[in-house]
């Protein structure tokens, strides 16, 4: 399912508010959002940090595996998915090729601008939203209805509340 996932990227957006119009598009180019990726790492009993080729990773995409024994994410090992980083709590024992992290992330910068939800009292930045990221309810010019949150979630938006830690 992963590979099916398409975003648009290059996309260069102004908008005349008061004509609901959206002008200016520049490129309107689909790329594969996800591609998956294989990183092989020498254990040498000491280094437990590794950084994969690419950080970006989608969040729940990445199996490890120690000489050919799956690990388990939270319990051996961390994972900072933005910079592309696995941590493990015990240095994995010295090998050739022994450390092998399969994973997804997102091969492209994702931008879209969604048409239908430019309003007058609604910026073109504030239209823009980022694929794959986070959108708070708080940011949109006015509460956004259900189906706008759930095309956004078929896009990988997720939109939330503001939570007071």
């Amino acid at each position: 399912m992963l590979e099916a996932l398409e975003k648009i990227v290059n996309v260069d957006v102004s908008a005349d508010v008061s004509s609901f119009e959206v002008v200016g598009w520049n490129g309107t180019k689909y790329v594969k959002a996800v591609a998956a990726k294989q990183d092989t790492f020498d254990g040498d009993g000491s280094t437990k940090e590794f950084t994969l080729t690419y950080g970006d990773v989608l969040h729940g995409s990445v199996t490890v595996t120690v000489d050919d024994d799956e690990k388990t994410e939270g319990t051996d090992y961390t994972v900072d998915y933005e910079a592309g980083k696995v941590t493990f709590g015990t240095a994995p024992a010295s090998g050739t090729g022994n450390v092998v992290v399969d994973y997804s992330y997102f091969a492209a910068e994702p931008s879209a601008v969604l048409v239908e939800d430019v309003s007058q009292n609604q910026s073109p930045a504030t239209a823009k939203v980022r694929l794959f990221g986070i959108v708070y309810k708080d940011e949109f010019a006015s509460a956004p209805a259900e189906d706008t949150i759930a095309r956004l979630e078929r896009h990988g938006i997720f939109v939330l509340e503001r939570t007071e830690i």
